[in-house]
């Protein structure tokens, strides 16, 4: 069993408090995760959102401490798909993890994730939890640490996975049928892909008009800068050849 001093029982107690009590998702997380360091030591950390495509998850809206913008800006647009980590986002439950227990370090070290992002960013060993519940994955918490340092011990998942069920509630509280779960759709056939020589980029892009997002929550989803939605409506605007969302809309419906 794992025994934590009075402290860190206080300090716990501190963060489940302000888990359901900020109102202000941004502010919960930020205020996580600067809590956190102090309970489990991280160099650099995330706290993302989850969206459930048909076969897929995207991560967005990521509060993070200590990690460059222009990596963290990689990380959402490329390196997430092939993060070695990625497999756990489709467990039923939560889970609780330091990757090591995933992959040895040979193993770890070989991978285009380890070499080209984790190193780049001074990180050599990385857990956390995904945060689960009733089957829909609603986020993430990753922290790192630098190969100086001790990978996550035993006690420091013991205290993420007390703080993962509580965060598990409260997202679950808000979200019910899980983070816009309902509006991100994959459609079944890839007809409208080929008939207008779409990008799956642009093809992301459409399905979030169709499910009335505006240019910056596009932008948020997707971790790209409004500028890039507009560009991109742009060109799908010409492709297709319309003028608006709404005659967007109808020659997507005409495909289904």
């Amino acid at each position: 069993m794992t025994l934590l001093k009075q402290n860190e029982w206080l300090s716990i107690n501190d963060m489940i408090f302000s888990i359901y009590k900020t109102s202000d998702l941004k502010k919960m997380r930020k205020h996580f995760l600067e809590s956190l360091q102090l309970l489990v030591p991280y160099d650099s950390a995330l706290f993302d959102f989850s969206v459930k495509s048909k076969n897929n998850y995207l991560f967005f809206d990521p509060i993070s401490i200590n990690i460059p913008i222009e990596y963290l800006k990689n990380y959402y647009e490329y390196y997430q798909h092939i993060d070695y980590t990625r497999w756990i986002h489709f467990q039923p439950n939560s889970v609780i993890y330091r990757d090591t227990d995933l992959l040895n370090n040979k193993q770890r070290e070989s991978t285009e994730y380890f070499k080209e992002w984790m190193c780049p960013t001074n990180s050599y060993f990385a857990g956390g939890t995904t945060i689960v519940q009733d089957g829909h994955l609603l986020g993430t918490v990753t922290v790192f640490r630098s190969e100086e340092h001790k990978n996550l011990s035993e006690k420091d998942l013991f205290i993420l996975n007390i703080l993962n069920s509580h965060l598990s509630n409260r997202l679950f509280q808000v979200f019910p049928q899980g983070i816009k779960n309902s509006i991100v759709k994959t459609k079944e056939s890839d007809d409208p892909i080929e008939e207008y020589h779409l990008t799956n980029r642009e093809w992301e892009i459409i399905e979030l008009v169709m499910d009335g997002f505006s240019n910056q929550e596009i932008s948020d989803i997707l971790f790209i800068s409004a500028t890039t939605v507009k560009k991109h409506l742009s060109n799908i605007f010409k492709k297709l050849n319309v003028n608006s969302r709404t005659q967007l809309i109808k020659v997507i419906h005409l495909n289904d």
